[in-house]
């Protein structure tokens, strides 16, 4: 699995992924809770334990009842581990998840936006999240992709635009400054003048 390599690699943020789509995966916010839980114990080594779950994790339902819910769902699979000594170890694997996740990245065609390899689109991303202070999610990068295929805005479009922006907020933050720039080439963007950028922008929908 592509997905779970790049976990492994550390090259991902899952957790972002996760709450994305966790309409689609059908689970709670308690379930997405155990979910974080389990991929921060994942990272260390997949020994299962309930104790060290909870260490982690703040939820208001039972974690037994939340860890059989996952296992029903398919996303969590436990299994015994015999060693020679006669101990025996209980550990667990989250395949189940990472596959339903690819799926929705293969869906959605969003792997070519995890993965960018369109230099100026590369270099968008960076700046973009850099500027954000956070990595983009996946329900942004395909704001940013609509913003260039629908509108037609170019890498270069989005550069200038990001170089007059301090900081970031959100795609549509940047949306609406490039196009009333598009409307308005001359304007000089200031972030001061907010306000009435807002109101000149609803007026041009």
């Amino acid at each position: 699995m592509k997905l779970k390599k790049l976990f492994e690699l550390q090259l991902i943020v899952l957790e972002q992924l996760i709450y994305s789509h966790h309409k689609e995966l059908d689970i709670t916010s308690d379930e997405m809770m155990v979910m974080f839980g389990l991929l921060d114990l994942l990272k260390k080594r997949n020994v299962f334990s309930l104790s060290a779950l909870n260490k982690r994790i703040t939820i208001h339902q039972d974690l037994g009842i939340l860890i059989d819910s996952l296992i029903h769902k398919g996303y969590l699979s436990t299994y015994l581990e015999d060693h020679p000594q006669g101990k025996s170890k209980e550990l667990f694997h989250l395949d189940g998840l990472f596959s339903k996740l690819e799926i929705f990245i293969e869906q959605k065609d969003l792997s070519n936006k995890l993965k960018p390899t369109n230099e100026g689109l590369k270099k968008v991303i960076v700046i973009t999240e850099q500027k954000m202070n956070r990595l983009m999610t996946s329900k942004e990068l395909q704001e940013l992709r609509h913003l260039m295929d629908i509108h037609q805005v170019t890498i270069e479009e989005l550069l200038s635009t990001l170089e007059q922006l301090q900081e970031v907020d959100s795609i549509s933050q940047i949306e609406k400054m490039v196009m009333i720039a598009k409307k308005m080439p001359n304007i000089v963007i200031d972030e001061k003048v907010e306000k009435a950028l807002d109101d000149l922008y609803k007026a041009m929908k």
